[in-house]
């Protein structure tokens, strides 16, 4: 069972600030990001969204609430509002204990597994065995964050083989392009 990380970052690494992101709203990056940490190929099959506490806290409930998606929460210490949470289907201490559970209980209902933050999140992901790819949104500007993307670069390279729209999109002012990573231990093209 692998899995994918879902992120954008800017120019800094910056990809947070008080539990926000740190740039403007952009609508077309967000359904981007809607579409591909939903969309299944198979009938009947579901995507997880593996999130931190605070990033589950942060998403909005049309996020929360699309019906292909079976959401998992990281936290140590979850609150009754999260165990309660009715579209959170199971809260779990650590990235492993994650995917152990989507391996043990969910492998019949998966297709595809995204990790979607945060920071300590993406950091314990990136580093994992299981990482098959980074799809990751380059915000091309500095913009002021207390959280940040790990440094990846050592470990994955930019997959050009993997079918994505790579033109340069602005909107609102900002400019940025959608990239894919992959360990550097497999093939490249």
């Amino acid at each position: 069972m692998t899995f994918n990380i879902m992120a954008a970052m800017c120019s800094n690494r910056g990809i947070g600030i008080a539990n926000k992101l740190p740039w403007p709203s952009l609508s077309k990056e967000y359904r981007y990001y809607m579409d591909l940490t939903s969309k299944t190929v198979h009938p009947g099959k579901k995507c997880v969204n593996i999130k931190g506490r605070v990033t589950w806290q942060c998403t909005c409930m049309e996020e929360k609430s699309r019906d292909s998606i079976i959401n998992i929460v990281i936290s140590r210490n979850p609150s009754e509002e999260i165990t309660s949470d009715p579209y959170v289907h199971k809260v779990v201490a650590s990235l492993d204990d994650a995917l152990l559970y989507v391996r043990t209980t969910l492998l019949d209902q998966v297709e595809t597994v995204w990790v979607m933050g945060g920071q300590q999140i993406y950091t314990d992901a990136i580093d994992h065995p299981q990482c098959n790819h980074i799809y990751l949104t380059h915000i091309y500007g500095e913009y002021q964050a207390d959280t940040f993307f790990p440094t990846f670069e050592d470990r994955f390279h930019e997959d050009k083989s993997i079918a994505l729209d790579r033109t340069l999109h602005e909107e609102r002012g900002v400019t940025y392009k959608y990239k894919v990573y992959s360990p550097r231990h497999q093939a490249s093209c």
